[in-house]
């Protein structure tokens, strides 16, 4: 934990600015482990309590100096941990994500998040990473991060964004032309803590995927990205898979977990290899065997996810049967 900044907040009195990167050398002090547990989305926990268990997941693991190279910026107000925002990126890739930004109420209107985006920043472009990505539906907080070298990928006030190292690129869709670029998959492997923001963020953003929903529902629907599929890999209950393409970068991924009496297989792939899906599912189903031998794995699609279900039946699987309920699921048992 490094200091970085002292000066006097108005009225609150000492604030210090803090910085944490992880993989630390040193222990992560409690107290910062604890903030982050209690603190994120506290605001909103009745809404998003699953998926923000399963941040919390990621940053204790993160505390443990796995996977990932992650940066913590904290604004300390008279011993009080008052703000935060944080980047993480994938050491391969170079591809990002910030976010988890928050003011304790108490602290709002202080300009502590202005503070905090300072060196925030300025560690981005001084480190290895490519691009950080992340989304806002608000314009306020949208006009506040185009300060600061942020970019709305698409246009118009709010949506995806990013921040992109100057050495690598100018704009989104100059760099996703490299990336992806019609080549064939050339490496199939188990996934890591780093490729979740390869997947969660820079593949999912990209042009040919970002208006595509992904598909998953019944005992699948609370695997909502790469970051829950990794942590119950992690926990032992199924594998998740990435494929790289000639460029080595990720160009699909998939999971087989178990979850409510099911295993539950699902996937997302770039439109341009597509026509390799069943390699990616092979190798999937051959991973989760190795946990589970012999167990099959089902496939729960909804019933108008078109890309999906065209890749699917491209690659020669048919739905086994139909589950009809308040969004009618085509089962593709493998």
């Amino acid at each position: 934990m490094e200091i970085l900044e002292e000066f006097t907040l108005s009225n609150k009195g000492k604030c210090r600015l803090l910085r944490l990167i992880t993989p630390s050398k040193s222990p992560v002090p409690e107290e910062i482990v604890r903030y982050m547990i209690a603190s994120l989305g506290f605001d909103y926990y009745r809404k998003y309590i699953n998926d923000q268990n399963y941040w919390r997941l990621y940053y204790r693991s993160a505390f443990d100096g796995e996977g990932a190279i992650d940066h913590f910026y904290f604004a300390e107000v008279e011993g009080v941990l008052a703000a935060r925002i944080w980047f993480g990126y994938d050491p391969i890739s170079g591809f990002g994500n910030f976010g988890n930004v928050y003011t304790e109420p108490n602290y709002r209107k202080l300009g502590l998040m202005s503070k905090l985006l300072i060196p925030c920043v300025r560690d981005f472009l001084a480190s290895n990473a490519k691009l950080l990505c992340c989304y806002t539906g608000s314009p306020t907080t949208a006009a506040a991060y185009k300060a600061f070298g942020f970019q709305v990928i698409y246009g118009g006030e709010t949506g995806p964004m990013c921040l992109i190292n100057p050495k690598y690129g100018t704009h989104f869709l100059e760099i996703e032309k490299k990336v992806f670029d019609s080549s064939s998959l050339k490496r199939f492997r188990l996934g890591t803590a780093g490729d979740q923001f390869p997947c969660d963020k820079f593949l999912a953003y990209c042009s040919k995927l970002i208006n595509i929903p992904q598909g998953r529902g019944g005992a699948d629907s609370f695997v909502t990205d790469y970051r829950t599929a990794y942590q119950e890999y992690k926990n032992g209950n199924g594998v998740v898979c990435v494929a790289e393409n000639g460029t080595g970068n990720v160009s699909a991924w998939a999971y087989a977990v178990k979850a409510y009496g099911s295993n539950c297989l699902n996937f997302t792939i770039h439109p341009d290899n597509a026509h390799e899906l069943k390699k990616l599912l092979d190798f999937t189903v051959t991973e989760f065997n190795q946990l589970f031998p012999g167990e099959k794995v089902n496939i729960y699609l909804k019933k108008n996810f078109n890309q999906q279900m065209e890749a699917l039946k491209s690659s020669g699987y048919n739905p086994s049967y139909t589950i009809l309920d308040n969004e009618g699921l085509n089962v593709f048992e493998l």
